[in-house]
């Protein structure tokens, strides 16, 4: 299958608008997405706190989840698995590291139904984008009806992933 990728505002919040573009079919829900993700991180601090850095306890994972709450801080790998636990969804991540592939699954599974599945882009600490397959694939996507770069198929995710182009 070919893939194409909607891309969304480079804002500081864009993993939260690819989510929400994902979830809602826009980007402009992401407020919506970010406050799911601090109250799913404010709820279960045993669940995430010992992946935040600056030391250990309580203030460090309590700044952190403040600094999350702020509309342009950078979502990271901590709030990608908060949003699959608060949605009960799987996201899977099409990215520029090894390997090419993440996927996060959510806690607690979704009571035996399979969860959805979110798809997202993400170069290396710069921007995530949301990402649809080509039939599935909104009208207004980046790639998609002669875009500059062509749509995703396996053998350009593989460049991009492997090469870096």
């Amino acid at each position: 299958h070919s893939l194409v990728e909607r891309v969304v505002t480079g804002d500081g919040a864009c993993q939260f608008r690819a989510v929400s573009d994902q979830l809602y079919g826009l980007e402009a829900a992401h407020g919506t997405v970010r406050a799911a993700a601090v109250a799913q991180l404010a709820a279960c601090p045993e669940r995430y706190a010992a992946f935040v850095g600056g030391g250990e306890g309580h203030g460090a994972y309590a700044s952190y989840v403040a600094r999350m709450a702020s509309p342009r801080e950078w979502g990271d790998a901590i709030t990608l698995q908060a949003i699959a636990d608060a949605y009960g969804v799987r996201i899977v991540v099409v990215s520029s590291y090894e390997p090419p592939f993440i996927q996060v699954v959510p806690a607690g599974g979704a009571g035996g139904v399979p969860p959805r599945v979110l798809y997202l882009s993400f170069f290396a600490e710069v921007h995530y984008n949301s990402v649809y397959a080509a039939p599935r694939a909104p009208v207004a996507v980046h790639g998609a009806a002669g875009g500059d770069d062509g749509p995703w198929t396996p053998e350009r995710v593989k460049r991009w992933v492997v090469e870096g182009r």
